[in-house]
């Protein structure tokens, strides 16, 4: 006779077969921390992510929280109300994260006058994970021109595995139709939010990783980092249609109910 445990069990695995492929996406969005706090191992626990960034420009090293629905900051260009890119303009983003401006450090792990506009290019933030990824999206805000996002300025991410290079995409490939990474509807200017879809590992994917550097050419924050790793599909074990799946979910809960009135 199966246990009632077992039946638990195979209930459970075939609810978790009902779930697709990326359920288990992490997201990190920086609310909740003060406005120019400095960020670094707060998700480092909860989510496997450790945070650090390199200011190009000189001055200290800092990522730090920006309040983006704050007035009256020192960058205007990071509050809303936004004024384009593909999320509505009355979005409310709350906390970004930023690198520091130069020069302008912390008391007691907060910013002074937190603010993004330093020397171009500003530099690049590092996101270095628990584990093995392969797919990454995330919010981008005020990227604002050619000048800031071309070869010469900056703006990519670029994906390491075992500090080694795996990937490397332009911001400006977003805005490409020609690149395999364009996304319709990414718009970017000054005081715009963007939201970049994750892009998946596959034959046009980011491949397997274990960091990110974003590159900033000047102002910009990025917002809502969607991150995880998508299981490998065995070709020779088709998957089954989701009807099949809760059928079997339910014919197995059945099942256990069945055994409890029995043993009751």
């Amino acid at each position: 006779m199966v246990s009632r445990s077992s039946y638990a069990a195979l209930v459970l695995g075939a609810c978790a077969l009902l779930m697709p492929l990326g359920v288990g996406a992490l997201t990190v969005n920086f609310d909740g921390l003060e406005h120019g706090r400095l960020v670094n191992t707060q998700y480092s626990v909860s989510h496997g992510l450790t945070i650090s960034a390199v200011n190009t420009g000189g001055g200290p090293d800092l990522a730090v929280a920006f309040d983006t629905e704050l007035t009256g900051t020192r960058d205007s260009d990071l509050e809303d109300p936004w004024s384009g890119g593909n999320l509505p303009i009355n979005t409310n983003l709350g906390n970004i994260l930023i690198i520091q401006e130069n020069n302008v450090g912390t008391d007691d792990g907060i910013a002074d006058r937190p603010d993004d506009e330093g020397s171009r290019p500003a530099g690049s933030i590092f996101l270095e994970f628990s584990g093995a990824l392969d797919y990454f999206g995330f919010d981008l805000i005020d990227v604002e021109g050619p000048s800031e996002y071309g070869n010469d300025r900056g703006y990519y991410a670029t994906f390491f595995q075992n500090g080694s290079v795996v990937n490397q995409i332009g911001f400006g490939d977003l805005i490409n139709p020609s690149s395999s990474y364009y996304q319709s509807g990414v718009e970017f200017g000054n005081n715009y939010i963007n939201r970049i879809n994750p892009i998946i590992g596959g034959e046009n994917g980011i491949g397997v990783f274990d960091s990110v550097e974003v590159n900033f050419g000047g102002s910009a924050g990025i917002d809502n980092l969607v991150f995880g790793y998508t299981p490998p599909s065995t070709p020779n074990d088709p998957v089954p249609e989701p009807a099949t799946l809760s059928l079997l979910g339910m014919g197995l809960a059945g099942m256990v109910l069945r055994n409890r009135k029995r043993r009751a």
